[in-house]
């Protein structure tokens, strides 16, 4: 059983190479992992202002992930015989994602939580890449969740995902910085005012 058919429970009409295959295992259980052990991250005496942001996230990563996995393996919207480049590319964009999104999460520390919070003593953090980005692990969620579905040479899933993850996460964005600038101020509109907010030159 390969891994569509493994996380399908669908019989793969269309499989990807192994080594395609295998990577994109190993990184999907790193992701899982990753975020298993950050997410539990619930501080004490934190004011949460998510206004439902994270289950709307979390639904559409289970969707886009069913969806990119079930398409690949009914063979829709699949190119199935790609250059080389294309799997390779999009491998590195969601390994450049997963790492993007760990340096992030590790940058804010303490100040990270699953949900839109703000702890008794938060502090605005602006130091390594925050100092270009506000929100560097959206944006390594994307390049992650894009990267897989080039990976797998599925135009659909690409689209799919372009057209319903990214207004949730910008839904999230925000939120969060509607309560960061409740929080900080001047100070959170200024630091707004000389950095980009998930895609540099773009956004």
């Amino acid at each position: 059983m390969n891994m569509l058919s493994a996380l399908t429970l669908i019989p793969a009409r269309w499989t990807p190479a192994p080594w395609v295959a295998t990577s994109l295992s190993a990184l999907i259980m790193a992701w899982w992992l990753m975020e298993g052990y950050y997410w539990s991250n619930f501080p004490a005496g934190a004011v949460y202002k998510d206004r439902h942001s994270n289950p709307l996230i979390v639904l559409s990563i289970f969707i886009n992930l069913g969806v990119c996995l079930t398409l690949s393996a009914y063979g829709r919207g699949v190119w199935h015989y790609p250059p080389l480049l294309v799997p390779v590319l999009g491998l590195m964009m969601a390994a450049g994602g997963l790492m993007l999104r760990l340096a992030s999460i590790r940058l804010l520390g303490r100040f990270y939580t699953s949900r839109v919070a703000l702890h008794p003593d938060h502090q605005l953090v602006e130091h390594g890449v925050l100092r270009l980005l506000r929100h560097p692990a959206y944006t390594g969620a994307l390049l992650l969740g894009l990267g897989m579905s080039v990976a797998l040479a599925n135009w659909w899933a690409s689209l799919f995902f372009l057209a319903t993850h990214v207004p949730v996460i910008l839904y999230r964005i925000r939120v969060e910085e509607r309560a960061l600038a409740e929080q900080f101020g001047e100070r959170y509109r200024a630091y707004q005012s000389r950095t980009w907010g998930l895609i540099p030159l773009v956004y």
